[in-house]
């Protein structure tokens, strides 16, 4: 029973950088300090990235490589989608 069960067990990495953190938000915490910079805490879920990256459409043609000279100006920031 338990190789069925080790068999069937998925999954992935799932990581927590910090224990422990605190937004200084003045819509949402008592404890809001006008005297620090605003922080928010975000939590995200992200279920299925895999299966919604395989969902989304291929390039279909103009590739091709690089030279020395463009690799050395490529910069990924300005890609347009």
């Amino acid at each position: 029973m338990h190789l069925i069960i080790e068999n069937n067990t998925r999954g992935g990495i799932a990581t927590i950088s910090h224990r422990y953190a605190v937004a200084n938000n003045p819509s949402m915490n008592e404890e809001y300090d006008s005297s620090k910079p605003h922080s928010f805490i975000t939590y995200l879920d992200a279920n299925n990235v895999y299966g919604t990256a395989m969902s989304e459409p291929l390039s279909t043609g103009g590739f091709g490589f690089l030279n020395d000279k463009q690799m050395a100006a490529f910069d990924v920031m300005t890609i347009q989608r």
